[in-house]
């Protein structure tokens, strides 16, 4: 009996097995199936003698993962060999911090699956992005996989490199943060805004950091309450690699002070954005009345110029679209707004627990009481 005839074999006596929830999304299949090409085209471009490429899942932490599980039941030597951050911040509790798990070959086959391994291997990797995407749906939630790596180093190395990825200082900061690089949104409301030498300062020994594309733009309240439990369409792939060769960094550029002070914002973005559009869903708004995802991003930049952060910085945006006298926005740059603006500034200065939404209303509004429509949500 030939193999290919054992193959056919396996195959079938598989099928008759399954149950339709056992059957990964289609798209989700299809997301395997561009992983394994890029994979696979990569590993041939490797020069000969160079240290085989390899496939990594990077983790948000393996610790109240649900991937965790079924990665442990579908590879359980992977799970084993799963190396944490090394961070300095997660020390005695490891298993919290942002982890690198081999993913095995059989996973990302070359083509058509040849063999029952492969065949298990691609579907309970399809059935994590599906968890995956489920989660990216959600937005606010927390993303338990982080990105798909390709690299000739070793976990360990990988380890290693984004130990000081993630202790970054902040523009003109003296004091290191955590940096959440492991998190699909910050990656991607920064790397478009990073230099070529940037990006591949980011990457170090990563030739390709792949993620699945979260959601930036208006929120329907429909999306908002069906997401947990509905299924949903496999978002594509972002792809974060060198598009070309960097140009030489700054003399002195080093790993842990990446950022200028406009992408560092860029960053952190995210949660402010996805938050100020689930406000505007709960209280009515349709998507086509929300802002786009560029003026989020404006509005954002400009409120955190102004040093508003948290809850002020969510006000901010949504009384520059609740207030706004002519489509899209107001105009903080004419002289009426500019004004209010900056009497708004002093009064959160002079009282730090006052909220923006409040001193906005009180300075548009001297003497009368607060509108309803402008409390905070």
């Amino acid at each position: 009996m030939t193999n290919h005839t054992l193959a056919d074999l396996e195959a079938s006596l598989f099928a008759a097995d399954r149950t339709d929830a056992d059957v990964p999304h289609p798209d989700a299949l299809a997301r395997c199936r561009e992983l394994a090409a890029r994979y696979h085209a990569l590993k041939r471009q490797q020069r000969p003698g160079s240290h085989p490429l390899r496939a990594y899942l990077l983790l948000d932490a393996w610790e109240s993962n649900p991937l965790a599980d079924a990665i442990s039941e579908a590879w359980p030597e992977a799970a084993t060999l799963r190396v944490a951050v090394p961070d300095d911040f997660y020390t005695g509790r490891e298993n919290e911090a942002p982890c690198v798990v081999p993913l095995p070959d059989s996973a990302l086959p070359d083509g058509a699956t040849d063999t029952l391994e492969q065949e298990l291997s691609r579907d309970a990797l399809a059935r994590l992005v599906m968890t995956a995407s489920g989660q990216a749906h959600q937005r606010l939630v927390r993303q338990g996989l982080g990105a798909v790596l390709f690299s000739a180093d070793s976990a360990a190395g990988l380890a290693q490199h984004l130990r000081m990825l993630g202790f970054q200082y902040p523009p003109e900061g003296r004091n290191a943060k955590v940096f959440r690089y492991q998190d699909p949104r910050v990656l991607q409301r920064v790397w478009p805004a990073l230099t070529a030498a940037q990006q591949a300062m980011w990457l170090g020994p990563v030739e390709g950091w792949w993620s699945l594309t979260q959601p930036w733009g208006p929120w329907a309240l429909e999306e908002m309450v069906s997401t947990q439990d509905a299924v949903v369409s496999v978002p594509l792939w972002f792809e974060a690699e060198l598009s070309r060769e960097p140009d030489r960094g700054p003399e002195g550029a080093v790993l842990n002070r990446l950022m200028d002070a406009k992408q560092w914002r860029a960053a952190h973005s995210a949660p402010a954005g996805n938050r100020v559009w689930a406000r505007f869903a709960e209280n009515g708004v349709t998507p086509s009345e929300q802002p786009n995802a560029n003026l989020m991003r404006q509005l954002l930049s400009i409120g955190t110029a102004h040093h508003l952060d948290g809850g002020n910085l969510e006000d901010f945006v949504w009384c520059s679209i609740r207030y706004h006298e002519a489509p899209p926005s107001i105009d903080w740059d004419t002289p009426h707004w500019s004004r209010v603006l900056n009497q708004t500034l002093e009064a959160l200065s002079a009282d730090p627990e006052a909220r923006f939404v409040s001193a906005f209303d009180a300075c548009l509004n001297p003497g009368d009481e607060t509108h309803g429509l402008h409390q905070p949500v």
